[in-house]
């Protein structure tokens, strides 16, 4: 898997333009706008006490099994430190819980990621090519498909990094956020990921992954929780004209 593709699966940025035929309806969704109040009924964050792992486990244990389906905006900026180098991406995100997600990315060029619970497929509409693999796979290679995009588990991420900083803050709207800085338990991950929570859900409205000298910033926005998504946003099947490569090697992982 070369690099570019590791970076449009793992920090959560992919397509727009909707697959030809039956698919093609799934993107008549409503237009997203704010809405997580009663998200975490009953859950109330520290006025002035520290933040905790603890505090943190118990707001992502209470997010984990809230959230039924998402919908957000989202964009994306990666950044070569050294070089100079840098690039933007954007579009929509849409989850069903537990596995199924769409990524429709408009920019820099128009893309579609889709799992339907079993594999993932990646087309990318400027050359007409499709790649094909295992979810589980996937989410093994890639190192944020355990964590930004592991919606319904994120309270698993406190075993698998050290919770290493935590500050809260007050955003430009008047919000709390919680600023976490993790580092991956495992000595060969060589990254660090911060994540910034809404004080109100809990859910990651921003995140940054550091790897070497390339960083990845991803923003969330327009974040909709439990509303309706069509089920024909989480199929996909290939343009009859498109090269298909049907589950490729992957770092580190021995195809079955």
């Amino acid at each position: 898997m070369n690099a570019g593709l590791w970076i449009w699966l793992a920090a959560a940025p992919l397509c727009a333009q909707p697959p030809s035929g039956p698919d093609s309806s799934a993107l008549s969704v409503s237009s997203p706008s704010s809405a997580s109040s009663g998200l975490l009924d009953g859950f109330v964050l520290p006025a002035t006490a520290p933040v905790t792992a603890d505090i943190v486990l118990k707001g992502f244990e209470r997010l984990d099994s809230a959230i039924k389906t998402v919908q957000a905006s989202f964009s994306q900026e990666l950044q070569w430190e050294g070089s100079g180098a840098s690039q933007r991406a954007g579009g929509r995100f849409f989850y069903q819980a537990p596995d199924l997600f769409r990524i429709e990315q408009s920019s820099p060029e128009a893309q579609v990621t889709v799992s339907d619970g079993r594999h993932i497929w990646v087309w990318r509409i400027s050359t007409n090519q499709v790649i094909k693999t295992r979810l589980d796979a996937w989410k093994r290679s890639e190192p944020l498909a355990q964590n930004l995009l592991d919606l319904g588990h994120y309270a698993s991420l406190l075993s698998r990094y050290e919770l290493v900083g935590a500050t809260t803050a007050v955003a430009a709207s008047g919000q709390r956020a919680i600023d976490i800085r993790l580092k991956p338990r495992d000595p060969k991950a060589h990254f660090r990921l911060v994540l910034i929570l809404s004080g109100n859900d809990f859910f990651p409205r921003e995140a940054l992954l550091s790897a070497g000298d390339l960083s990845v910033r991803t923003r969330f926005s327009a974040v909709r929780f439990n509303e309706l998504v069509p089920e024909s946003m989480f199929r996909f099947r290939p343009p009859p004209d498109a090269e298909v490569f049907d589950n490729p090697s992957l770092p580190g992982v021995v195809n079955q």
